[in-house]
């Protein structure tokens, strides 16, 4: 059994295809299997994976019909032998010591799920370099919801995702924001490892971009699937009024693109007043109104601040500061 399985899901990936592998079977942690599933690419991107799988045993290459990035990724999480999972689109890279990190984190804090920071990269720009701080588990539930809604970015206990039955919705943009809802939520232990190693690149012809730009009517639509598959989640799972107003606003924070939704009632209307107020005015976080905790970064430094009829009043720092989106 490998330490480590990394799922890529691709579709016409060429050009970004090969400085994504080449970043990941340059890993330090050596134990993996990469298990690369193509959704139909028209291009070669197939061609691609089945050149570095004759030099590379540890990657297996899997097809499927043009079903998705969540139906591949599913695929993934079906054949994934690894103790532990990871996911890398394939337009994106990851620093050389990424999962090495990762899963010495894991080890160390036996946590179901473990979180960091990525660097969001320009087409021809150099990443900048990674340090790593050393992990901690987080010691206040609602830590973890500093972490940023992508499903890459984290490396996952295979048996804590198996023993909840956990999979992507399938056929839906934004699939991100559900999983990491449930996988968050149902995790007994959530570790931060500070260090920006993946490296997330804004592709114009990736998916998100694709589907803002293209195809604006289906977006909503799964905009507001996932808002509703979100609720009845946190409906089902959570009788605690105040965390089901904070998982609410999670999700909230994640989906409520200005640009798409502002114009669309279905989905508005679901969401409350106060709340579409608060995220007006970046108060999203407001237990109550114009007094609330909240975090903000003073040089380099996280520290506790309370906001109070529009001042903030920096007050203590804190000892874990939260992940950076």
């Amino acid at each position: 059994m490998p330490r480590i399985s990394i799922i890529i899901p691709v579709y016409n990936s060429s050009t970004f295809l090969p400085c994504c592998l080449d970043s990941v079977l340059r890993q330090t942690a050596t134990d993996l299997e990469i298990l690369c599933i193509d959704n139909n690419s028209t291009d070669n991107s197939l061609e691609i994976l089945r050149q570095y799988a004759q030099k590379d045993p540890r990657i297996r290459v899997f097809q499927q019909p043009l079903q998705g990035q969540s139906a591949a990724r599913n695929m993934g999480l079906d054949y994934a032998t690894g103790q532990y999972i990871g996911f890398v689109d394939s337009d994106d890279e990851i620093d050389p010591c990424y999962y090495s990190v990762l899963y010495q984190a894991a080890i160390q804090t036996q946590a179901d799920v473990v979180c960091t920071g990525c660097q969001e990269i320009s087409p021809g720009h150099i990443p900048q370099p990674v340090q790593y701080q050393a992990a901690f588990v987080c010691p206040r539930w609602n830590m973890r919801w500093r972490a940023n809604s992508a499903a890459w970015a984290k490396l996952y206990s295979r048996k804590f995702i198996e023993q909840n039955a956990l999979r992507f919705a399938n056929g839906l943009t934004w699939e991100d924001v559900l999983w990491v809802l449930q996988t968050l939520y149902k995790a007994n232990k959530v570790a931060i490892v500070r260090g920006n190693g993946y490296f997330y690149k804004t592709n114009p012809q990736g998916t998100v971009a694709q589907a803002t730009t293209k195809n604006r009517a289906k977006t909503l639509h799964d905009v507001q699937t996932i808002f509703q598959l979100s609720q009845d989640f946190i409906s089902q799972n959570e009788s605690n009024p105040r965390k089901r107003t904070m998982l609410i606003e999670f999700i909230t924070l994640k989906l409520f693109f200005s640009s798409l939704i502002q114009n669309c009632p279905a989905l508005l209307h679901k969401i409350s007043a106060w709340t579409r107020w608060k995220q007006r005015n970046g108060l999203l976080l407001a237990g109550f109104p114009f007094c609330f905790w909240e975090y903000r970064e003073y040089h380099e430094q996280f520290y506790c601040v309370l906001r109070l009829f529009g001042l903030k009043i920096r007050l203590w720092k804190l000892k874990y500061p939260p992940l950076s989106f």
